[in-house]
């Protein structure tokens, strides 16, 4: 179930766990992450992992770099499931379109997408403990350092 962020009393725990899965999954793929932010009011909340994306060497780090785009809105899905929250309309719509930037780009178009979101989930439950942790002093703080771990 969805629901606008207007209904929802805080959602910058649901958009620091958004970014903390992109964070993850970006490290994992050896990704350069220059700063991770969270700005705005408990509704009006939004966030970014700004990161220096490399064109690919192969089809396996174009793919890494597909399941660090999708692990944000595992991570986000996830977090609302586990402390019971209904999802945000919308979550995801900087992601979709990173997501059509770079499936126009060599390699990056032969990677299925099925396969990218299901790693993306598996990544975000297999790194679960560390996003329940990191989360919270996201949204608190506002940033985290590049290599929070």
């Amino acid at each position: 179930m969805s629901r606008n962020r207007a209904d929802v009393e805080d959602v910058r725990p649901i958009v620091a766990a958004h970014e903390v899965g992109h964070l993850i999954a970006f490290q994992l793929a050896d990704v350069k992450i220059i700063e991770v932010r969270l700005f705005g009011s408990r509704i009006r909340a939004e966030g970014y992992v700004q990161a220096d994306v490399d064109p690919p060497r192969d089809a396996a780090q174009a793919h890494a770099v597909l399941v660090g785009v999708f692990a944000g809105v595992a991570a986000g899905h996830r977090w609302c499931d586990r402390h019971g929250l209904t999802h945000l309309v919308g979550e995801d719509v900087h992601d979709r379109v990173a997501y059509r930037d770079l499936r126009r780009k060599p390699l990056f178009r032969d990677v299925d997408r099925a396969e990218a979101v299901a790693d993306a989930r598996r990544l975000v439950r297999r790194h679960w403990s560390r996003i329940e942790r990191l989360a919270p002093v996201l949204a608190a703080r506002g940033f985290l350092p590049p290599d929070a771990s």
